[in-house]
């Protein structure tokens, strides 16, 4: 069973040239805590999810390392993160509004960092609190707007804090002209295998030009 041990927000507008930071992390609510305990672990089984590595030039990666070591704090990680998503959106044209939601979370014993893309403005929302000075974003959700499951906007990634292997749930965006994975080619630049319903697809379209070839 997954558990959520931090959790920040960070809302991204790239259609109007906006993002709005959280400073703080969130007070973990009981209200839609299992809900959102209930998407993250759909990302992780998802026949989706494509496994594989960052490229060593990878900025989230570096980013990640920095946190790894103690150099930065939980909240500056995603606030670095979230700038780059913001930055990568606004360079390929990728407008739709975004939550993006950071977790550190364990699964199996094993810690994890999640990143839930929420693309759909209307599904999530968000209050302000300004405390001490600092900006803390939390959700204000009811129970029909924060759905347990991933739809088909939404995007997840998620990294081992332990060994950096990466993995990501998402579907195939246009980028200049190529249809290409978003989060796995851009923001994380990384190198993935095939997901298992993409194998699974490559074998069918591969089987019916064998079928083809012997008509």
């Amino acid at each position: 069973m997954i558990a959520i041990e931090k959790l920040i927000l960070h809302v991204c507008e790239a259609d109007r040239n906006v993002w709005i930071q959280s400073e703080e992390e969130m007070v973990l609510e009981e209200q839609w805590l299992p809900r959102l305990e209930a998407k993250m672990t759909k990302a992780f089984t998802s026949n989706q999810k494509k496994t594989g590595h960052f490229h060593e030039d990878s900025q989230v990666k570096a980013i990640i390392q920095a946190y790894g070591t103690q150099t930065i704090s939980f909240a500056k990680m995603s606030q670095q993160i979230a700038e780059h998503i913001f930055a990568m959106k606004r360079k390929y044209g990728q407008y739709e509004s975004s939550t993006l939601l950071f977790g550190e979370v364990l699964l199996e014993e094993v810690r994890y960092l999640v990143c839930l893309d929420n693309a759909h403005q209307e599904a999530l929302s968000h209050m302000v609190h300004e405390e001490e000075g600092k900006v803390r974003l939390d959700l204000h959700v009811s129970s029909h707007h924060l759905s347990p499951s991933l739809i088909k906007k939404d995007a997840a990634f998620m990294v081992c804090l332990s060994d950096l292997s990466v993995s990501s749930v998402e579907g195939k965006c246009e980028i200049e002209g190529e249809k290409r994975y978003f989060y796995n080619d851009i923001v994380l630049h990384a190198q993935a295998k095939p997901s298992y319903r993409d194998a699974l697809v490559s074998m069918e379209q591969a089987c019916d030009e064998v079928v083809k070839d012997y008509a």
